[in-house]
């Protein structure tokens, strides 16, 4: 798909967690800071960077999917407006519906569905190939996600965080880096599990539909598929011989 897109000069996951008046919204005057709130508004708020990210929520586009099509619309830095309506132009291209064929396209089209293979399948290569591209990107730009954040790296960056927020530094700036560091890295690792279980999935399922293929290619005659309502009628009728 190219580039991996970065978000304000930043991997996506980095400009979210460098939104630090976000988090600071649910630490209270003691400092204790509220885990549950903190999630809850994660799973149905709009969560960090909400402000510049609006229009992506709006658009019903799953935030997992920001940085997929930021790539697919061949962004190289994600900082506008119109980087924004570009990436709700790649996501709305993917749900618009498909044309019906003309009848000369509608004739072809039977034609080569009574030529293909016995075998349904219900993902197509491309789809393979996407989930592998998407994997390969949890590994872009030298990143590791089931790697740990280097604590020197996080302590050196605490301290230019302060100076950008015009504030003295402290302990806290390492603590919150370093928190901000742990929970960038547990993100990481979850998305790179999740378009691995995907991808083994497609996988997996493309090498039995060849098995089944070549078994019908030695003569093995392969099951079809079958109504499910047919076993409740095909139930019915037994039980009526036995009434």
């Amino acid at each position: 798909m190219g580039k991996t897109a970065s978000w304000d000069g930043k991997s996506f996951q980095n400009f979210l967690a460098t939104d630090y008046g976000y988090k600071d919204q649910f630490e209270n005057d003691r400092g204790t800071f509220d885990s549950e709130a903190y999630a809850e508004d994660l799973a149905y708020g709009g969560g960090p960077r909400q402000g510049f990210l609006q229009p992506l929520i709006d658009a019903g586009i799953p935030r997992d999917k920001y940085q997929y099509y930021a790539d697919k619309a061949k962004i190289t830095n994600v900082n506008s407006k119109g980087d924004l309506n570009d990436i709700i132009a790649a996501y709305n291209a993917d749900q618009q519906p498909v044309s019906a064929p003309e009848p000369e396209q509608e004739k072809e089209k039977k034609d080569k569905e009574d030529k293909s293979d016995p075998v349904p399948r219900p993902f197509t290569p491309e789809q393979i190939t996407e989930a592998g591209e998407q994997l390969d990107s949890n590994f872009a730009d030298g990143k590791n996600p089931y790697g740990m954040p280097d604590p020197r790296e996080l302590y050196e960056n605490s301290f230019t965080t302060a100076k950008n927020m015009g504030q003295e530094w402290d302990a806290n700036f390492y603590v919150r880096e370093l928190a901000n560091g742990l929970n960038n890295q547990t993100t990481d690792y979850m998305n790179y599990l999740n378009d691995k279980n995907e991808y083994n999935t497609l996988r997996n399922g493309q090498e039995q539909l060849d098995y089944l293929e070549r078994l019908g290619d030695m003569g093995v005659k392969i099951p079809s598929y079958k109504d499910p309502m047919s076993y409740v009628d095909d139930f019915e009728d037994m039980m009526d011989k036995f009434s």
